[in-house]
């Protein structure tokens, strides 16, 4: 039985979708669940693009961002570039001023080095140098206080940056879709649940974003196609923060449904999705999913998307083999703590879809992206954990697809119950080459790494080089911890093969060791506990790696 054919108190899901499918803020009524969430959109009045330097009027910008590599005077884009030495001799050698200024400047972690502020009616009206150093941190960085002199810009309408020169096209070319992703991103304002829209757009007055770049060192299509890269990205993101940011009355198992169906109406080329109801869970054996979600007003959802590269015999029975990975992200739309309700701050339990919010936003920019080689399983099995007479309570005991038994001793250890079938349904039905795992599971494991640096288990050394090379490249911070296999005695229940909660110290370890129960053999299998890091979304970036 497929989505629309589902009921809620008697209720058609279906027959009421029409009645807020197109509401601006739809919320849940006393007959039925919300059925859609908003998206929040890329700001459509801006655009950005890369011109050649000779090719532009540098003193047509409201705003001009000065570029520099490192600090002083000699730098060869702005030493280069004629139209900036035009801007110089109009206003007096201002520029070489900064410059002089600038070489005795000690940059520490600030973006803007030295402002001018023009005369009025002049343009352009402020000139910023900045240091934009080489990586893909300064890029990131440099984009989102970009993003923040744009916003707090009053009377700028346009502005423009002028990129220093990179080692190679290439360099460049990754510079700017880190860059631009971090400017959109930190442009990014959720205005959904306001009845009182801003008056200000999300990126100001500014409409033009132009990337000024040197002539004769970088392909301008590169440059152009970097930033389409970087928007993409950003789109996934401001789904995955929407995701995250949505109150429960918005966003429940069956509306997250239909931001996957969505997705996969965009990109019906290379994405297939697939939902699982309450009755082919239950005919599957997923006890400890089920257990979880007989709580929740709204219908367990368990969302199965698949992604293959846009090539027509990847879909035929003689397809060739592709790299096959499967992704997982813990979907609970809320979190009571059930029957071990939690005591404080339930208020924030909206982010304890943080993994299912990174897994969408990373379908979204794979399907645009379309990587050669892989198929890619996305699974998310959603519901809520909360409090009625059916839902679960202590000493409950759940059997699990892979018939393994888990006693409940704490109903707020609810999210490992959900992956545990989630793992078996990838490793054993899809019979995935590599899992990964992406969840807020443990308050351990911000206890022991803070609330910006999420923990790595895993078995596969290889698996964890790769995972922590990818931190490294795109600034979401793992750290890989021990899957010490002593631990394992914590989870023995005198009347069933599990608990689902080890001992008081280790937590983050015990949590990790029970979810390798339901993954067999030595596949390698990766879970990523990001703790209580709300609203990042952690872990989409990493996925895309």
């Amino acid at each position: 039985m497929l989505y629309p054919a589902l009921t809620v108190f008697g209720v058609s899901l279906f027959l009421l979708a029409n009645a807020v499918a197109d509401a601006s803020f739809g919320s849940w009524t006393n007959s039925a669940p919300n059925l859609r969430m908003e998206w929040t959109p890329i700001p459509v009045n801006v655009h950005v693009d890369a011109i050649s330097d000779s090719n532009t009027t540098l003193d047509t910008y409201d705003l001009l961002f000065l570029g520099m590599n490192q600090v002083g005077k000699e730098n060869s884009t702005i030493a280069g570039s004629l139209q900036l030495a035009r801007i110089n001799a109009k206003y007096d050698g201002a520029i070489d001023r900064l410059l002089e200024e600038a070489t005795n400047f000690t940059i520490g972690d600030k973006t803007a080095i030295m402002t001018y502020n023009t005369a009025s009616g002049q343009k352009p009206q402020t000139l910023i140098i900045i240091h934009v150093g080489a990586t893909a941190a300064d890029a990131r960085k440099v984009g989102t206080d970009l993003a923040r002199t744009i916003q707090g810009g009053k009377k700028a309408k346009s502005c423009a940056i002028l990129l220093p020169n990179q080692k190679s096209t290439r360099e460049a070319s990754a510079y700017v879709t880190e860059m631009t992703t971090a400017l959109w991103v930190g442009l990014y304002k959720d205005k959904r649940f306001k009845s009182i829209k801003d008056d200000t757009d999300d990126a100001g007055n500014v409409n033009t974003i132009d990337l000024i770049v040197p002539d004769g060192n970088y392909d301008r299509e590169t440059i152009r196609n970097a930033i389409a890269n970087g928007r993409t990205h950003s789109a996934a993101v401001y789904l995955s923060k929407d995701i995250v940011n949505a109150p429960h009355n918005v966003l429940n198992s069956v509306s997250l449904v239909d931001t996957a169906q969505r997705l996969n109406k965009m990109y019906k080329r290379t994405l297939r999705c697939q939902i699982l109801d309450q009755e082919e869970c239950q005919r599957r054996g997923m006890g400890a999913y089920l257990g979880v979600a007989r709580g929740s007003e709204t219908p367990a959802q368990f969302i199965h998307i698949t992604y293959r590269p846009p090539k027509s015999t990847y879909w035929s029975k003689s397809a060739p083999k592709l790299r096959r990975l499967g992704i997982i992200g813990k979907g609970l739309l809320f979190d009571t703590g059930g029957y071990n309700i939690k005591t404080s701050m339930m208020e924030l339990m909206k982010f304890d879809c943080g993994g299912a919010a990174a897994v969408l936003g990373a379908v979204r920019a794979i399907a645009e992206l379309e990587p050669r080689g892989v198929e890619v399983h996305f699974v998310i099995a959603a519901c809520e954990n909360m409090i009625n007479e059916r839902a679960m309570v202590p000493g409950d005991i759940l059997t699990a697809s892979n018939g393994k038994t888990i006693e409940v001793v704490n109903t707020d250890a609810e999210g490992r119950l959900t992956m545990a079938d989630a793992l078996v349904y990838v490793d054993q039905e899809l019979d995935c080459d590599e899992i990964l795992e992406l969840s807020t599971l443990t308050g351990a494991c911000m206890i022991s790494l803070g609330t910006s640096i999420a923990g790595l288990w895993t078995n596969n050394d290889q698996l964890a080089v790769r995972l922590l090379e990818s931190s490294a490249r795109t600034g979401e911070k793992i750290w890989r911890m021990p899957m010490e296999a002593d631990y394992r005695d914590a989870l023995k229940s005198k009347v069933a093969d599990l608990k689902n909660l080890g001992a008081r110290y280790g937590g983050a370890i015990h949590a990790a060791l029970f979810l390798q129960e339901f993954v067999e053999g030595d596949k390698p299998f990766a879970h990523v506990d990001m703790g209580a890091l709300r609203g990042a979304p952690m872990g989409l970036s990493l996925y895309l790696e």
